[in-house]
């Protein structure tokens, strides 16, 4: 699988509705997009960072790369 990553800076990214997780750099607020199956892409829009994670969840791919509150 090719993964263009200026479409990824275009997709549109949900946030959890009833928890919050911060990025470990700038403590902004992360989302998440799903990609394909058990695939997902975590962004910080602060300060820029695309992560892509397998997980079966956005909410766990959201665990795995960032902090809660």
């Amino acid at each position: 699988m090719q993964i263009d990553y200026e479409k990824l800076k275009r997709y549109v990214y949900r946030v959890t509705p009833n928890s919050r997780y911060y990025c470990h750099k700038c403590c902004g607020e992360l989302e998440y997009c799903p990609i394909e199956k058990n695939l997902y892409c975590v962004r910080c829009e602060d300060c820029g960072i695309h992560t892509l994670i397998e997980a079966t969840s956005g909410e766990i791919a959201l665990r795995k790369v960032g902090e809660n509150d």
